[in-house]
């Protein structure tokens, strides 16, 4: 019918009108995007000028001294400089006899010798059902043992840290303060973000920690995800497509399976592999022992507890008041709602209990 759309002065009305709004709506667009990416460059610097600026760094063992007494002549003046077998040397002396087996014991030194270990006993270590690190890994690298000098002899501490920011327009103040609060540390200017920091493995000295470890496990997932998920993927869609009976009950079911996981949060698949290769392929007289030491030898018992409030809060408060009270209890932070506690079996002990039984017994039910 012609009384459908408008002819005319009216026509071009319509026109107009529609045009007016599409250039308000086009502003909006364009002030959102250009908002979105102000925030954006703000945190890109707020980050950028975080990462850097002067530290204040104290060690127990300063390199210098480390150095110097290793080599009195002061010709080494940095750990680079060293051969692989005075670094061995260097660290063998100035660590604990059972820290140097420890960690000689996760991975040697030396491909044919050893350094602080008992041959004998390293060799009955490898004979056992579980074998050390030592037994089937390659001998450390020098950027490994220099980590580990760095962590276990040098064991630097960051006192104090100031944005690139304030380094760059306050830096005689900064000086200043540094030389008072803290007058044995050094204070210099540091990038967090680094090669270094790039190339060096996960610590528990945060001055020292890298991401190493982190890049090869993501590169690893995702090799492993393309080499398996991609042929197999492709595949299945070309035998869904072009093979597959469509009036399969098999096919209706793989197609809504695919239809479903499609919208289900990868973290889900995180949690459905740990649960079927971790936990449900875990061999279950290991299990069984485990649970037996801790029920029967171990026999842990909580003395106390505290809400997550009062530990964020009153933590020093907390720590004196358990030291005094339970003086050979081991005080530590503790979250009850776990996935051991959800896949563990019933038991008369409360501290190693947990509701599997419950629930297998509800979804049988």
């Amino acid at each position: 019918r012609a009384d459908l759309f408008p002819e005319g002065e009216e026509a071009n009305r319509a026109v107009h009108k529609r045009r007016r709004l599409g250039r308000v709506w086009r502003a909006i667009f364009i002030g959102s995007t250009a908002i979105a990416i102000l925030i954006l460059s703000i945190l890109l610097v707020k980050i950028l000028n975080d990462t850097m600026g002067l530290v204040a760094e104290q060690s127990e063992m300063p390199e210098r001294e480390l150095l110097s007494a290793h080599d009195p002549s002061g010709a080494t003046e940095s750990l680079d400089d060293l051969a692989y077998d005075d670094l061995v040397t260097l660290y063998a002396a100035n660590v604990s006899a059972g820290r140097c087996r420890a960690v000689e014991r996760e991975q040697r030194f030396h491909a044919d010798r050893l350094v602080c270990d008992d041959p004998d006993k390293v060799a009955a270590a490898c004979a056992s059902a579980a074998p050390p690190g030592a037994c089937t890994l390659a001998p450390r690298d020098e950027s490994d043992l220099r980590q580990l000098i760095r962590a276990d002899v040098v064991r630097p501490r960051i006192l104090a840290t100031w944005n690139a920011i304030e380094s760059i327009l306050n830096r005689e103040e900064i000086l200043a303060e540094a030389a008072a609060r803290f007058p044995d540390a050094d204070v210099y200017f540091k990038s967090w973000l680094s090669w270094e920091f790039i190339t060096s493995p996960q610590s528990s000295y945060p001055e020292i920690a890298g991401i190493r470890t982190a890049i090869l496990g993501t590169l690893w997932v995702v090799a492993i995800a393309v080499l398996f998920g991609f042929p197999l993927g492709v595949a299945a869609a070309i035998w869904l497509e072009e093979y597959a009976d469509k009036r399969s009950r098999l096919t209706g079911i793989i197609q809504t399976n695919i239809n479903n996981l499609a919208g289900v949060p990868s973290i889900i698949y995180g949690l459905l592999g740990l649960a079927v290769f971790v936990r449900a392929l875990e061999p279950r007289d290991a299990v069984a022992l485990r649970r037996l030491i801790r029920a029967d030898v171990v026999s842990p018992r909580v003395v106390a507890t505290w809400n997550g409030l009062e530990s964020i809060f009153r933590r020093d408060e907390i720590m004196a008041e358990a030291a005094e009270r339970f003086p050979e209890a081991r005080v530590y932070f503790r979250s009850w709602l776990t996935w051991e506690f959800i896949t563990s079996p019933q038991s008369s002990y409360p501290e190693i209990a947990g509701i599997r039984t419950a629930i297998l017994g509800t979804l049988w039910v």
